[in-house]
């Protein structure tokens, strides 16, 4: 094989493997936890990533202070978008994630 070959190769390896990342990180749904005390923190979800929030006043077990928890089902692409702006808004934010679940319902994959 000539050179131009080899790197035509290499070439379409890297953007094939691109695209295909791309694709099925959109595909892969996470459950996304978040408990801090900030407040507004549900409007901050919709305005990042404009998926619908369950919010779930809670009372911590040992310190007794009322909290916050919300409930998201996100991309994996979304989700780190999310963990960033989340982090950003309130260093104290504690993120639970889970991405081995099925979603049946109201849930949009997006491109």
């Amino acid at each position: 094989y000539d050179i131009s070959s080899g790197v035509y190769s290499i070439f379409f390896a890297v953007v094939t493997a691109v695209v295909i990342d791309r694709v099925h990180l959109q595909n892969i749904t996470m459950t996304m936890l978040i408990i801090s005390k900030k407040e507004q923190l549900e409007d901050l979800i919709f305005k990042a990533v404009h998926r619908g929030v369950t919010k779930i006043k809670g009372i911590g077990a040992y310190s007794g202070e009322e909290t916050n928890i919300l409930l998201t089902v996100v991309s994996k692409d979304e989700a780190l978008i999310l963990r960033k702006i989340l982090c950003d808004y309130d260093e104290n934010v504690f993120i639970i994630e889970d991405e081995s679940i099925n979603v049946v319902g109201n849930f949009q994959k997006r491109l």
